[in-house]
């Protein structure tokens, strides 16, 4: 006696799960192309200077009053124990 099963799978939801993967890497590249362009209008991009995130410290670090770094360090401090 021959018994014959046929399973069938139906590839329904890995295309759906390709397309959502290229739409999400289309919209990465685009997002860091229109970055990109942004800068070019940027001041620092005509005047040739580079940032770095030490001279960002640096720069906002000079820009806050001392008595508000001495206070931010403080309450840290409180909260840590």
């Amino acid at each position: 006696m021959k018994m014959a099963t046929e399973q069938r799978y139906t590839m329904i939801y890995v295309p759906w799960l390709l397309l959502a993967g290229l739409t999400a890497l289309f919209l990465a590249a685009l997002l860091t192309v229109l970055l990109a362009a942004s800068l070019l209008n940027s001041e620092v991009f005509r005047k040739g200077r580079l940032l770095d995130p030490t001279r960002m410290v640096v720069d906002i670090g000079g820009l806050v009053e001392p008595e508000t770094l001495i206070a931010s360090q403080t309450r840290s401090e409180n909260r840590s124990c």
